[in-house]
């Protein structure tokens, strides 16, 4: 078929703007998108038609299918004032994708941001829609706030740009009652106000200048005094909104930014705080900060609004669809989003110190009692007492000789004045975000505790009244009550909607777990105490652990879990063909570093000690032995050396084992680390030289200081771990997705209860943190035989059903490794019993012995840092191969690569025959292309392996932390921001198009016919 050559003016393709003829412009090029079935509905194109459609859908990051199809829909190239000199065909060495990529390649790139998409996801705002519909922004506006009022209102936004430096001056209370006398024009104003963006506005310029008026003044009443100018407009507004009178979280989150770029995205560097207390940069990214969650969680929101419509109209494949995208933008929210509140940059330090918020801002946002002055509870008694004062008035003048009233005139003053408005008010606080209440009413999530469920209760008042309306229709049609009754039933399709279920409750576990990380760090730590309350008066870190407790309990289980009953055969793979079958089964004496589900990436020996190599490397193993305080500057361990050089042994011919040889290597590995810890370029001494280089070439490895030397083949335990290590291996099936899975470890020869027990052989500084790096190091090395077994399972898999079940071991033994970060006091700690150690000083004081790589062209302490991201071996790269992670060109990737050659030839040969094979991900994408899945098939294998991939995504940020935890200011973090989002950008999505679901009409639709436009 020949392609158009035709060029479309802008005239043309303006005119092509309807459901009936709906033309896009995508990189200069036009297409006709009539009738196209598009997964996110044919609307999602509409809103762009006739229009340069280029940004939306290179941010979308489509397949190479969708490319591909694109080209049959081209019309032509858009007309230009160089058309007539172009005679070449429009799509002539065009490839949208190679477009994009070329024009990507050619801009900065910001990658701080880079998961985020700005609310490039958001739909147009409709004329007339109103101010808080969820439709376009979430739980945002649907337009920007105002930033600037016009008078009347004008007063208040000048009183509150003044409060930072009034505040510090102590002026801002009488700057405010200096112009009292405008307030009265701002409540007349307000009587007739009809426009609700005003209004939020006016409630929240309100909240900041009331609670800075009364900020350090208390009452002898244990209040903070509200005057009545101030109280009646406060009152009023509050009144209006159906709100409380203090700053709530729209006031300083949802109502309390602006674009610099109007016609920017929403991203940190596009938004600015409108209202403050103070000039600290810690205050506009705590608010900031909110502000982006809200924003990239729209697509939390409208998968809620899908899913409870879905319910309400009994469809099925409508409500898979919503709690596939649910689950979707939920990863995305707690992955990408919730991090970026601990983001550094390298003047600032923490852009949100905790010691900064808790004492600084806190107290600013903190729950308060207020009374407001003139303004009452009660108006009848009010009445009665104020009569009574009348009367008592009136004898007074009126009646001579009267005993003297003062004390009864002074009793009725304090009465009414105890009638004046008292009340205790909830500082601005997360809870009254309607996001995560949205999820627990869809998802069913019930609170235990009177207690908690009355808090949550009262937040709820503070939410702007449209979105506790939206809420109150979510509690309605619940998807949890909805899966129950499909089970109940018999249901054939209720395990796969379970399955999706609990992958969204576990999303909102993933948020309420990283939640609990910031209470620990910006409330728990700065107050010095377990029982500090947050901003909203709740008792913190009880209240999200019970709130966490609640939401594990919204887990389904099964009555009988096939994954389906026609859970067939997997498609053959001709390329695979001629591949040998990965051999994960031990063969005892061929090689103990035989990758196994038995003993990971260790050896398949407890390590042998020095004597195993004999006498005549007694001289080595003294040595290394005076080593670490030899090394001490000003050092003399080379004059140690030189002494004792023909001492050596003349060669390594007496070694005939793999063990031996290893022993000697480390040995001497370590010698030769200290030898070049003095710093200058001195060679090493002949003997040592060739001795060391003979023992490398006999192992095939490089000779330098590597991994295998200081970490995998440098450890000892006591004799019961070391007869277990030895022992015959169990077989742990994994948890079904309803249990939980405290025990995934448990397959590991040294798993976390035996970690406490491994020493390194060797050391170089003898302090405990390089004991603790070992035994970390040791034990995810031996966790990664859950990871070999889940693999192999994986390779071999004959059904879908098989698949499913090996991604889910997968992703067990993958959370074991993070685990085992966690027990070593890296990540999540709270309420874990960690080692007290200090890894910045260790990294500072074994730097000098690890070898330099001026071929990779980092920086000493990238190097360094690289180092330990990589300190695995092969897990990572194993791993990533695996689910289909593209190979990334950053140092961490170049770095694995370049340390390969200081591991065991056994694990390069491991990893080279899995690369050979196509990863998981490449296999379910094969599947749909080549034969029929039902879309429960394809439903479980998805979220299997978007499983695996969060799962993976926490790892990796384990090794991070680790990473900070030994570098501070941590290196390398653009190139772990580029890591972390190959990682996220294999997530599958083939579900995601709610429309296209939507449309199926029975469970045997294959995946194909639902997306193939007609």
């Amino acid at each position: 078929m020949e392609v158009s050559t035709r060029t479309v003016s802008p005239e043309e393709l303006s005119q092509h703007t309807s459901k009936d003829s709906c033309w896009l412009l995508i990189d200069g090029c036009v297409y006709d998108v009539t009738g196209f079935r598009h997964p996110g509905g044919f609307n999602r194109l509409l809103e762009l038609a006739g229009q340069d459609a280029t940004k939306a859908f290179a941010d979308i990051r489509h397949s190479e299918h969708a490319h591909a199809h694109l080209k049959r829909l081209l019309v032509g190239r858009l007309q230009t004032g160089q058309d007539n000199q172009r005679n070449s065909s429009p799509t002539e060495g065009y490839s949208p994708s190679s477009r994009l990529l070329a024009r990507v390649a050619r801009a900065p790139t910001r990658l701080k941001n880079q998961p985020l998409t700005g609310g490039s996801h958001h739909r147009a705002t409709k004329d007339g829609e109103p101010f808080w519909s969820t439709r376009c922004r979430g739980f945002l506006p649907v337009r920007d706030p105002p930033a600037v009022l016009e008078p009347p209102y004008d007063i208040l936004c000048t009183l509150v740009a003044d409060i930072p430096v009034m505040l510090s001056e102590g002026t801002f209370r009488e700057h405010v009652e200096a112009h009292a006398s405008n307030f009265a024009a701002v409540e007349e104003a307000m009587r007739h106000e009809t426009r609700l963006d005003v209004l939020e506005r006016v409630h929240a310029l309100y909240g900041y200048i009331g609670k800075g008026y009364v900020h350090g003044l208390l009452a002898p009443c244990g209040a903070h005094v509200v005057p009545e100018f101030l109280a009646s407009g406060w009152l009023a507004v509050s009144e209006m909104l159906q709100r409380e009178p203090t700053i709530d979280y729209a006031d300083c989150v949802l109502c309390n930014w602006e674009r610099i770029d109007k016609s920017a995205g929403l991203t940190p560097d596009n938004i600015r705080i409108l209202c403050r207390f103070t000039g600290l940069l810690d205050e506009e990214w705590f608010l900031k900060t909110h502000v982006i969650i809200e924003s990239e969680a729209s697509g939390v929101v409208s998968a809620i609004y899908d899913g409870f419509k879905a319910v309400a109209s009994g469809s099925v494949y409508k409500l898979l669809a919503a709690l596939s995208w649910l689950e979707q933008a939920m990863s995305h929210v707690a992955s990408n989003c919730l991090r970026i509140m601990f983001d550094r940059s390298g003047d600032d330090g923490s852009l949100c110190e905790p010691e900064l918020f808790f004492h600084r801002l806190r107290p600013f946002i903190s729950t308060w009692t207020a009374l407001f002055e003139g303004h009452y509870d009660s108006d009848d008694k009010l009445g009665t007492l104020r009569s009574q004062l009348r009367m008592l008035e009136a004898l007074s003048s009126d009646v001579p000789g009267l005993p003297d009233l003062h004390d009864h005139r002074k009793h009725l003053h304090a009465a009414i004045a105890d009638l004046q408005k008292r009340r205790k008010l909830c500082g601005a606080s997360g809870a009254m975000s309607t996001l995560l209440p949205c999820c627990d009413a869809f998802l069913g999530v019930k609170m235990s505790s009177p207690e908690l469920g009355a808090m949550l209760s009262k937040f709820e008042e503070y939410m702007p009244s449209a979105h506790r309306e939206f809420l109150s229709a979510v509690r309605r049609h619940s998807a949890r009550d909805f899966v129950l009754q499909m089970r109940a039933d018999g249901d054939p399709q209720a395990d796969t909607l379970i399955d999706h279920f609990n992958a969204c409750v576990r999303r909102v576990l993933d948020f309420r777990w990283r939640h609990l990380s910031y209470i620990e760090q910006y409330v728990l730590r700065p107050s010095g105490s377990g029982g500090a309350q947050g901003t909203g008066g709740t008792p913190a870190f009880s209240y999200l652990n019970q709130h966490i407790n609640d939401t594990e309990a919204a887990m389904l289980s099964w009555t009988e879990l096939p994954l389906s009953p026609e859970g067939g055969p997997l498609s053959p793979h001709a390329s695979d063909e001629c591949i040998e079958p990965l051999q994960l089964d031990h063969v005892r004496g061929l090689d103990i570093w035989e990758v196994t589900h038995e003993h990971g990436l260790l050896p398949s020996e407890v390590p042998v000690d020095w004597a195993a190599i004999g006498a005549e490397w007694e001289p080595v193993r003294q040595l290394v032995r005076l080593l670490p305080g030899a090394c001490v500057p000003p050092a003399s361990f080379r004059n140690l050396v030189l002494a004792r050089l023909d001492e050596l042994p003349p060669s390594c011919a007496a070694l005939s084992r793999q063990e031996t040889r290893e022993r000697a290597r480390g040995l001497l590995a370590f010698l030769v680390a200290g030898w070049h810890s003095a710093g200058d370029e001195l060679p090493l001494p002949a003997p040592l030289h060739r001795l060391f280089t003979e023992v490398s070439a006999l192992l095939e490895r490089s000779a330098r200081l590597g991994l295998t030397d200081w970490v995998l083949y440098n450890w000892n335990v006591d004799l019961a771990t070391r007869d277990a290590y030895s022992g015959p291996a169990a077989v742990v099936e994994p948890p079904h997705e309803h249990e939980h899975s405290a025990d995934a470890d448990r397959q590991a020869r040294l798993g976390i209860a035996a970690m406490e027990t491994v020493q390194p052989m060797q050391r170089f500084v003898c302090v405990e943190e390089e004991n603790w790096f070992c035994r970390l190091h040791v034990t995810l090395a031996s966790g990664m035989g859950g990871v070999v077994s889940a693999i192999n399972r994986c390779v071999f898999a004959q059904s879908v059903t098989e698949q499913v079940r090996a991604l889910q071991l997968l992703e067990h033994a993958i959370e074991a490794l993070v685990k085992v970060h966690y027990a070593a006091g890296i990540g999540n700690t709270v309420g874990i019993s960690v080692p007290k150690n200090w890894p910045l000083l260790l990294m500072q004081r074994l730097h000098r012995f690890l070898p330099h790589a001026p071929e990779l062209g980092l920086e000493p302490i990238e190097l360094r840092a690289v180092r330990v991201f990589c300190a695995g071996g092969i897990d990572q790269a194993c791993m990533m191969h695996v689910l289909g992670v593209a190979k990334g060109t950053n140092a961490i990737a170049r770095f694995r690569d370049w340390q390969l050659q200081d591991l065991p030839v056994a694990h390069r040969k491991y990893l080279e025959q899995l690369l050979s094979r196509v990863s998981i991900r490449e296999q379910v994408e094969r599947e749909v292309g080549t034969r029929k899945l039902t879309v429960q098939q394809l439903a479980h294998l998805e979220l299997a392996h978007n499983s695996c991939i969060d799962m993976l995504l926490r790892f990796s940020t384990r090794r991070w932390e680790l990473v900070c935890a030994m570098f501070g200011e941590a290196p390398l973090k653009r190139d772990w921001e580029q890591e972390r989002q190959l990682i996220s950008e294999a997530r599958l999505k083939l579900l995601i198009e709610r429309r296209a679901m939507s449309q199926t009409g029975d469970s045997s639709q294959n995946l194909t016919s639902m997306l193939r436009p007609k």
